[in-house]
């Protein structure tokens, strides 16, 4: 299958996990750009033998990582990623789930990349842990790690918001 092709395929996952650690749609859309565009430059060094999506994945990786560290500091996640959403609800469980999300968002931005990714990797965007270790290019072992002191990260910064578990 030509690259261009499976870049079209993958392109909503790739703008999720972009976003999701960039943290705003601007920066998710140029970083997904960018991304499509190494990926056709550099199609020669895609083995087709393996699963396309790690691939990107990690390229996507890389190149937010490379922002990161240009840029010296961390964006925080737009107020309307991830919002949670019910049938009809009431102005109590809107203004919770606003305040729920708000908190949420603060403090995925205190946590450092890395944990970041794995969270956005494992619990937003559902990817197994052999999947994410794809990605991030470590061992399984490493994503249970990571993932396990990154919620108890995001659980401590959670309750310092008063927000109850």
């Amino acid at each position: 299958m030509d690259v261009q092709e499976l870049i079209k395929q993958h392109m909503s996952k790739a703008y999720s996990l972009a976003y999701g650690m960039a943290g705003n749609q601007g920066e998710a859309e140029d970083v997904v750009q960018e991304c499509a565009l190494k990926v056709i430059l550099k199609a020669s060094l895609y083995d087709e033998t393996l699963p396309f999506w790690p691939w990107f994945a990690r390229i996507i990786r890389n190149t937010i990582l490379d922002r990161f560290r240009r840029e010296a500091k961390m964006s925080s996640l737009d107020e309307n990623s991830g919002q949670l959403t019910m049938k009809e609800p009431g102005l109590d469980a809107i203004v919770e789930i606003a305040q729920t999300q708000e908190s949420l968002n603060a403090s995925l931005a205190k946590l450092d990349a890395q944990s970041r990714m794995v969270v956005v990797l494992v619990d937003i965007q559902g990817h197994s842990y052999q999947e994410a270790a794809q990605i991030l290019s470590c061992p399984i072992s490493t994503v249970g790690v990571w993932l396990h002191r990154a919620r108890k990260e995001l659980k401590f910064h959670l309750v310092a918001d008063g927000v109850e578990l």
